[in-house]
């Protein structure tokens, strides 16, 4: 029996309450944070007396790490630093408060209770409070304070320490262009986190407007034909039993410059009368024949899992077929089109051990899982696609001239080092972005993802 270290009681009811955990393991932004690792670094720190750090719900509801700690010196504005040498980003504390003496319990533990009682007004960010100095510095610390909800940022604050991440980016890229007129990159952001680095950005925006302007136009433009004008379309390609109603939000949530284009695949959806096919490159051949017609005009591919080893196999047939590549290819979720080797055919496994398996490593949809009538109905179509990808032999990609994006989720069995399989199959450079999330992470951040889509092609048409 594993021991998951949470902590619960059966109800009258028959329902179980989760009562919290039976160690100082929390879980934040898709990370399992150990507070006590934090404790122990921040215990070596020359100075500190006592410290601890706890998770404080904001009024907001959003959830920070906040440390509490005593020293004979003011060292609130050095922890940071300190901590950023040993720690990765995402176990940072968000706020550091220093005090006389920490609480107590009459046991003469610290009273963690109290702590979190205290107000929020005060807290420290880590980083030195600097007052806006000019105009632009004070309207991007009004935007700040609006887009995380807090009071009193600071010219040096960074985005992400105060609780940003990709969506509340993307907002941030929204409230620059309503009030400065400038279009921001999502990896502008992403560079230049503190708030006086926007500054320089912002100016070198706007020096470049026409240039941006002229991208834009770009954008639209590139589709024209006499009388009509199209646009980019994104020919997204589905996973693993997934179909072309799997996208449906990807679609009503997609920029006007973009017409998302999801791929229907035989014996499911639309098409479930056709037979389903069992093979990668029949798969590929599929799509091939749906889209080979359209791809006269400006068309970027887009698959997550199964979908991402579809997508390079694709575009390798595209350019053996001397027809036009794509501007860009996006993937989620796939370690690129490499054979995976494994022990167990996991589509030969009985109806009850493949639904248990897709339980525990994600497999599918949260929704198709809980729903007995729709598990039903596309067990047999999961089972194909898992044949297809698990039958599969990478016998090597022609060396594509297409730039490559690759979004993977924190809670995933992957990491930033996935783009060297990726960069297997091509000579432009291949960018990573990790987004918090399991495997179907891009549920959670389908506008993050759509935004990114666009600024890369943005670039690429520049």
């Amino acid at each position: 029996m594993y021991k998951t270290g949470d902590l619960g009681r059966w109800l009258p009811d028959g329902r179980i309450e989760f009562l919290g955990r039976n160690d100082n393991q929390v879980k934040m932004r898709g990370h399992r944070i150990e507070l006590g690792e934090i404790e122990s670094a921040l215990q070596q720190y020359e100075g500190i007396s006592s410290c601890t750090v706890l998770v404080k719900v904001l009024h907001t509801g959003e959830s920070e790490l906040v440390v509490y700690f005593t020293s004979a010196m003011d060292q609130t504005y050095t922890l940071r630093a300190y901590l950023k040498e040993s720690l990765p980003d995402y176990m940072l504390p968000s706020y550091y408060v220093q005090l006389d003496e920490l609480p107590l319990t009459p046991n003469g533990k610290v009273d963690k209770i109290a702590l979190l009682n205290r107000s929020i007004e005060g807290l420290e960010s880590g980083a030195e409070y600097v007052a806006p100095r000019n105009v632009i510095e004070g309207k991007l610390v009004k935007i700040w304070e609006k887009v995380l909800d807090k009071e009193r940022v600071g010219v040096c604050d960074d985005f992400f320490t105060l609780g940003g991440h990709s969506i509340k980016a993307v907002h941030l890229v929204s409230e620059y262009q309503r009030v400065f007129d400038v279009k921001v990159s999502l990896k502008d952001m992403f560079i230049n986190p503190i708030l006086n680095s926007h500054v320089s950005l912002i100016e070198r925006v706007e020096e470049n407007n026409n240039v941006s302007s002229k991208s834009i136009s770009k954008l639209v433009n590139l589709g024209k034909k006499i009388g009509e004008t199209k646009i980019i379309k994104i020919f997204a390609i589905p996973f693993g039993g997934g179909s072309e109603y799997s996208y449906r939000k990807f679609k009503e949530f997609c920029p006007d410059e973009l017409e998302f284009v999801p791929i229907e695949l035989p014996g499911r959806g639309k098409r479930i009368d056709e037979k389903r096919l069992e093979s990668l490159y029949e798969l590929r051949d599929d799509i091939f024949n749906t889209i080979k017609d359209l791809l006269d005009e400006p068309y970027v591919i887009y698959g997550h899992s199964m979908g991402a080893i579809l997508t390079a196999l694709l575009a390798e047939k595209i350019e053996l077929s001397n027809m036009p590549l794509p501007l860009s290819i996006f993937v989620s979720g796939s370690s690129g089109p490499v054979t995976r080797k494994r022990l167990i055919k996991r589509h030969l496994l009985s109806d009850d051990k493949f639904i248990k398996m897709l339980s525990m490593v994600g497999g599918c949809p949260k929704e198709m899982l809980e729903d007995d009538k729709l598990l039903n109905l596309f067990l047999p179509i999961l089972k194909s696609d898992f044949k297809a990808v698990e039958t599969y032999i990478y016998n090597g990609i022609k060396k594509l001239n297409v730039p490559i994006h690759v979004m993977i989720g924190t809670e995933e069995k992957l990491t930033l080092d996935v783009s060297n399989t990726w960069q297997e199959i091509t000579d432009c450079k291949v960018n990573v972005y990790q987004f918090s999330g399991d495997h179907f992470f891009i549920y959670e951040h389908i506008e993050a993802i759509l935004t990114l889509i666009k600024n890369k092609i943005l670039l690429t048409t520049v």
